[in-house]
């Protein structure tokens, strides 16, 4: 099971709201408008110290956002034994039409792994970013979150 320190947590959201608040400073309105950012996007004030808030984490695939997984010792989830994904579907799913779908972008699904293959690493860091599930949708319990890091950084299996 991944622990999150709940200060790192803390420590990202501080981040995250600086990130916001900088950007929109500065006139650009991406954020609002859904997109993401690259660090080298965020434009910061002089003498503004954030970098020991950014929270330490790795998952090894150069520039991800979720945990670090050893593969080699993780027990992974083939995709059919995943229970995360029940709660996924009920706005990811390719049967939901466009207002059952509760804002998720079409073609982001996860009843069916070669989509949810193609998105492993979104969910990954959507999820591991508290970013997903959106409020008022059923919650990802700890082993549920663990499942989606796991498959996502190990290969994916079906």
């Amino acid at each position: 099971m991944i622990e999150h320190d709940p200060a790192l947590v803390h420590s990202y959201e501080v981040i995250r709201a600086v990130e916001e608040a900088v950007v929109v400073a500065d006139g650009d309105d991406r954020l609002a408008r859904g997109e993401q950012l690259r660090q080298q996007d965020i434009v910061v004030p002089a003498g503004a110290l954030i970098t020991p808030l950014l929270p330490a984490y790795d998952s090894g695939g150069g520039g991800n956002d979720g945990p670090n997984i050893d593969c080699t010792t993780a027990t992974v989830p083939k995709f059919a034994a995943m229970t995360a994904w029940a709660k996924c579907t009920t706005c990811h799913s390719s049967t939901l039409a466009s207002d059952a779908r509760r804002g998720a972008p079409a073609g982001i699904n996860y009843d069916n792994y070669a989509d949810a293959r193609t998105h492993a690493q979104q969910a990954m860091d959507q999820v591991y970013a508290g970013e997903m599930p959106l409020p008022g949708n059923p919650e990802l319990t700890e082993e549920e979150k663990t499942q989606i890091y796991t498959w996502a950084s190990c290969e994916t299996p079906q």
